[in-house]
C-alpha cells in the first residue's frame, strides 16, 4: 500500500465558526442566562433557551426585535435592578417588587410593550446553538443593570 501525500488529504467536514457578539439585556436569570436580548450575526434579537429533558441545552429560539424594543427591556431591567439593590441596603421589601402588578406604573408600561411584542413576533425557523460567556469585567456591581456578558453563536446555525 502506498502512503498518501498529506496536501491529497480532502476532508467533508466544515471547520466549526462561532461568533461572539454582546449580550444587551438579561431578561430571565436562574442559575445562569436563560432568556435576554443580544444581537444575532449583526442585529438584535430575543434569545430564549430550551428545556431539554432535564436542564437546559445550547439551542437558543430566536425571535427579531427592534433596537427600541431592546431600549425598552433595558430600561425595565433597570428599573428592577434599582429595586433589587434598594431591597438589598434593606430600603425595599418584597411587597414594593416592580414586577407586581400595579406597585410601579412605569416599569409595568415597559415590560407589557415588550412582552406584547415578543408573543406576537414568529420566532426564527431554526433554532441557534450557543452559549453564554460570562462577564470580561469583573468590576460589576449592583448598581450595573447587568453584567457585560456575551454570546457566542454557533456560526453553521
Amino acid at each position: 500500500m502506498g502512503c498518501v501525500s498529506p496536501s491529497r488529504l480532502m476532508s467533508n467536514v466544515r471547520p466549526h465558526r462561532m461568533h461572539t457578539e454582546p449580550l444587551h439585556v438579561v431578561w430571565e436569570y436562574d442559575r445562569g442566562v436563560r432568556a435576554g436580548f443580544a444581537n444575532y450575526k449583526g442585529t438584535p434579537h430575543y434569545f430564549e433557551q430550551v428545556w431539554e429533558e432535564l436542564d437546559y441545552g445550547s439551542q437558543f429560539i430566536l425571535k427579531p426585535v427592534t433596537p427600541e424594543i431592546v431600549e425598552m427591556a433595558r430600561t425595565a431591567r433597570e428599573i428592577f435592578s434599582a429595586w433589587e439593590a434598594r431591597r438589598a441596603m434593606g430600603k425595599e421589601d418584597m411587597t414594593s417588587r416592580p414586577d407586581i402588578p400595579g406597585k410601579h406604573p412605569p416599569y409595568w408600561k415597559l415590560y407589557s410593550k415588550v412582552t406584547e411584542t415578543l408573543r406576537a413576533t414568529a420566532p426564527l425557523r431554526q433554532p441557534a446553538n450557543a452559549r453564554i460567556l460570562p462577564p470580561r469585567d469583573t468590576s460589576f456591581t449592583q448598581q450595573n443593570s447587568a453584567p457585560r456578558y456575551w454570546v457566542e453563536w454557533d456560526g453553521a446555525a
